[in-house]
């Protein structure tokens, strides 16, 4: 694991290459409804399909979130989009297109980002790629937004296997459609992954896929985890904390399970404040609050009763130590 954080200084770019670069987002922006439609009909949604005698897995993953549009925004454009996007690092290297009054919902940049590897076996590896986010009408007449990523090669990032030993990946066209329901307060996402690992093995591959098509589910429970914070525990949900769930997914915590360890000093923290984080892979854990600001990682909260609390510690979707 890299000791300080990786930063790029982006440099000038050419004229007229950032109109191109917006143009070739656009383009692969719409790009990733064709290759959604085509997952769809061709029946591989929730399967990894993996490619012989390769590195790439394309995983298509439908499901529905408790969001709002506005909601998806608020993170994705806000101070919170490492937490949205689920890498150990990321830095948005340019900003080609900024929200503005007329489009309040779209962006377009260039961005890093770093994957942990699970193993010390396996290099970490990196990618460099485009992001375009904005909104959409269906065929059915459904409003939506949607994120594309899609790799390119740049001169402001360079290749880091010489100076960190982090081989770079590749992304090819995906993203998450999110679309409006007949419950105003619920969207439907579909996320299409399509990855080249460049040299992990294929079950690792088809490991990482799954795990980033579960990304609407991991913001999801960000979002309600706000609401927690920022509306309080009300008498309705007191009662959850006194049976040991999280507020934010009501997800239970095992009766008989061991202590809860803080994943960077790894100290019982049993019944103490526990803050949890978005880390490795999008795997949901745990730091303690005086960790989390010196790791400078990005955190999400959500109340659950404590020994010797009467306003709860924090919690989610718990791994035992």
């Amino acid at each position: 694991m890299l000791s300080e954080p990786i930063r790029f200084t982006p440099v000038q770019l050419y004229e007229n290459e950032r109109d191109d670069l917006i143009k070739l987002a656009h383009e692969q922006y719409k790009t990733l409804f064709r290759n959604v439609r085509f997952a769809q009909a061709n029946g591989f949604a929730t399967q990894v399909r993996a490619f012989a005698r390769t590195t790439r897995a394309t995983v298509c993953a439908e499901t529905r979130i408790h969001a709002t549009i506005p909601e998806l925004v608020d993170v994705f454009l806000g101070d919170r989009t490492n937490a949205a996007i689920g890498f150990a690092q990321s830095q948005q290297i340019y900003r080609f297109l900024a929200p503005t009054d007329e489009h309040p919902y779209r962006s377009c940049g260039m961005r890093w980002s770093l994957w942990h590897s699970p193993s010390t076996l396996i290099r970490q590896r990196d990618i460099v790629y485009l992001e375009y986010m904005d909104t959409f009408v269906d065929e059915r007449g459904r409003r939506g937004w949607a994120r594309m990523t899609q790799s390119l090669e740049h001169r402001s990032c360079p290749p880091l296997m010489g100076s960190h030993n982090v081989v770079r990946a590749f992304l090819h066209c995906c993203g998450t459609v999110y679309t409006e329901t007949d419950d105003p307060k619920v969207l439907e996402a579909v996320t299409y992954y399509d990855a080249d690992t460049q040299g992990v093995p294929p079950w690792m591959t088809k490991i990482v896929a799954n795990r980033k098509a579960k990304n609407p589910h991991n913001l999801e429970h960000l979002i309600r985890l706000e609401h927690v914070m920022k509306e309080g525990v009300n008498s309705g949900l007191r009662k959850h904390l006194n049976s040991k769930v999280c507020v934010g997914c009501n997800a239970g915590l095992p009766k008989w399970g061991r202590h809860r360890k803080c994943r960077d000093c790894c100290e019982v923290r049993t019944g103490k404040r526990i803050i949890c984080v978005l880390f490795v892979l999008v795997v949901i854990d745990r730091m303690c609050c005086s960790l989390s600001v010196r790791a400078a990682v990005t955190w999400c909260t959500a109340l659950f009763k404590g020994e010797g609390s009467s306003t709860g510690s924090v919690c989610t979707a718990w791994t035992t130590s």
